[in-house]
């Protein structure tokens, strides 16, 4: 399975953005880069855009994109450039992009979310954070059909599928490219592919994940 255009589109845009620098952000103004090995760091990441492209064998493919996510790590360093960290994260496919009530009145919906554990190591040149390794996750895929109006009686509303869902846990790889503002806020890029499902047995079947995700990096041992 490969990756829609427009997600291809999405990874471009985003990936320039992390490159961008904030004028008069120079060298003499520039954030505390590099911790000293032994230190430890809080991460509290919110995932905000998220795309998906999930895939099985009951439901079909699906590619969709949405809002809002949370996430929570801890870094802890090797030596000054670079450090291992253990992550948990969880998002979703909300259509507004910030959390609020909303109803779907009518027509069929799908709604895809994910959660995951990774552990991965990480490289810092100056602002910039690479990292890479594994996660294990749990991909969620429901439908509902919300019916539709009956013009004849608009207060009446007609259903026709039944809902459906599911769930399975997955095993794949994960990166990402941050980049570190002055203090302790910073934007990043974070791209999740997966390679094997757990339905019953084993089975290899690919599905992606990326998230544009802002956050803040806590050092909370020195």
């Amino acid at each position: 399975m490969t990756l829609n255009p427009h997600i291809a589109v999405f990874v471009v845009i985003i990936a320039s953005l992390t490159v961008v620098r904030i004028e008069g952000y120079g060298q003499d103004n520039l954030p505390e880069l590099y911790y000293k090995k032994g230190s430890t760091v809080l991460d509290l990441n919110f995932p905000y855009v998220n795309a998906f492209s999930f895939s099985s064998e009951k439901m079909g493919d699906i590619t969709k994109a949405g809002f809002l996510g949370a996430g929570l790590g801890v870094d802890f360093y090797t030596c000054e450039k670079s450090y291992l960290s253990l992550t948990g994260k969880a998002m979703m496919d909300f259509l507004l992009p910030f959390p609020a009530p909303f109803d779907y009145f009518s027509g069929e919906h799908n709604f895809l979310s994910s959660s995951y554990v990774a552990i991965s190591n990480h490289h810092v040149w100056r602002e910039f954070h690479f990292g890479y390794g594994l996660a294990f996750g749990r991909n969620s895929w429901s439908y509902k059909d919300f019916g539709s109006y009956n013009k004849s009686n608009p207060d009446s509303i007609m259903h026709f599928n039944e809902p459906r869902d599911e769930r399975r846990n997955v095993l794949g790889f994960i990166t990402s490219l941050k980049y570190q503002f002055p203090k302790s806020f910073y934007i990043a890029v974070t791209y999740r592919p997966t390679f094997i499902q757990f339905v019953n047995k084993p089975i290899w079947r690919d599905e992606h994940l990326l998230s544009l995700e802002f956050g803040w990096r806590i050092r909370v041992i020195k």
